[in-house]
């Protein structure tokens, strides 16, 4: 097969015929950009990625004049944007973790841990900066998981950093003085996270899939391949006594007539690629518009896919045949890409101020958003009470054997946020 055949054998008709959608999921993925469309922007990355270069340099190779890349590019480039509340509170952060890292690691009572502490600092420096850029694209599922991860690790050492310190001595306030660093950072991963989800246009409306982009169109291609095996298998027939086709004869006919479009893979592809491309272009642009278009008319088309699922497995239960297995299999798991498809929305609650959130978030989530409002301010009301009164007290054996149950209750206080923020129901509160 030569170069051109392979070209027409991978078209490009999935992102456009110009393949601009490739090129800047591409771009987002490499280059850990929100829009690839912002000039200054892209000049940043670039100058990140690319140290030795100058803004200049960078511009010209762009097609810009040396003088506007220095208008638009400043010298020093920064992982978070700071025109929003979460990336100048992203920065500020930064600088406090560096500096109680600073006081633990130089400290001369902690030289023979000088070396483990050297470490943290690195692993946590480059988690939080790794998180920050993940929840900046947190439209992705798979750069939100990435955030999220970040948020519990920072988490987990702040309180790792408390229970620590209370064996540290003179460097107990230290220690603790980092534990609320961290848990800060952990916060701000969260509104960055809220704030990308807002800015796609998720908060009234709109659907945010638990897969990636990129899964969800492998996931679609497999249900097509499928149904394709199911009707034209490469086994020979007499291998499996024609229960293939009889399946699927079974299955077409068994399907009402708005719905055997669906039993033919040219039919079931473009159902298939109108929903993977709507929610990929949707993404890729960070429009509000298209994610918000395509929550109006998936919920139809994915019923009508549901419908099809139920016949096939009605079918199969009567006709078993493993290359409808095979089809059903795929086209549930396809279809699980939808589920839950407004989780992680109380996010954008985080990120917007409260009279903002009554107008930007639907009334069905009210519930949901007062639980977690509720459930922050109890944990921010706890730490204030644990550092205020708590640690102030002697330090026995017994009082601080309490100090570390209660440092606990705050670390779990941390994961009923995220596990509130990330649900689509009604928490139980």
């Amino acid at each position: 097969m030569n170069a051109q055949q392979a070209a027409k054998k991978r078209p490009l008709e999935d992102f456009g015929a110009d393949g601009t959608r490739a090129l800047d999921e591409l771009l987002r993925r490499k280059l850990k950009v929100g829009n690839p469309t912002d000039v200054g922007e892209m000049l940043r990355a670039l100058e990140a990625r690319y140290p030795d270069r100058t803004a200049a340099s960078t511009a010209e190779s762009l097609g810009f004049s040396p003088s506007s890349a220095m208008r638009i590019a400043p010298t020093t480039a920064v992982q978070v944007p700071s025109q929003t509340v979460g990336g100048a509170e992203y920065n500020t952060v930064m600088v406090q973790m560096r500096a109680d890292f600073a006081v633990l690691v130089d400290a001369p009572s902690e030289r023979d841990i000088g070396v483990e502490l050297s470490g943290w600092r690195d692993y946590l420096l480059k988690e939080y900066a790794d998180g920050g850029a993940a929840a900046k694209l947190s439209q992705d599922a798979a750069q939100r998981e990435r955030a999220q991860l970040a948020v519990r690790r920072l988490n987990e050492f702040a309180w790792l950093a408390r229970l620590v310190g209370i064996a540290m001595g003179e460097q107990y306030w230290d220690f603790r003085r980092l534990g609320t660093t961290l848990d800060n950072a952990a916060d701000i991963l969260r509104i960055l996270i809220g704030e990308a989800l807002y800015d796609v246009g998720l908060a009234m409306n709109g659907l945010i899939l638990q897969v990636p982009a990129t899964d969800l169109r492998l996931r679609g291609n497999a249900t097509v391949d499928a149904l394709s095996g199911l009707i034209s298998g490469d086994e020979p027939i007499f291998d499996d006594w024609g229960e293939r086709i009889r399946a699927y004869n079974d299955l077409y006919n068994s399907l009402d007539s708005e719905l055997k479009v669906y039993a033919r893979p040219d039919g079931l592809k473009e159902s298939i690629d109108n929903l993977v491309n709507g929610f990929a272009n949707g993404v890729s642009a960070m429009t509000a518009d298209a994610l918000r278009q395509l929550a109006a008319t998936a919920p139809l088309e994915v019923g009508r896919l549901r419908r099809v699922l139920q016949v096939a497995n009605k079918v199969q239960t009567q006709q078993p045949s493993s290359a409808l297995s095979i089809y059903v299999q795929s086209l549930q798991l396809f279809i699980d890409a939808f589920q839950s498809s407004r989780a992680g929305v109380l996010y954008i609650d985080l990120a917007m101020p409260s009279p903002l959130g009554g107008r930007k978030l639907p009334p069905v989530d009210l519930s949901a958003r007062m639980a977690l409002r509720q459930l922050v301010d109890q944990r921010a009301y706890y730490a204030q009470v644990l550092e205020g009164t708590i640690v102030f007290r002697e330090h026995t054996a017994g009082n601080m054997v309490a100090l570390a149950r209660n440092d606990l209750r705050l670390f779990l206080l941390h994961l009923a946020v995220d596990t509130v923020a990330s649900s689509d129901t009604t928490p139980p509160f």
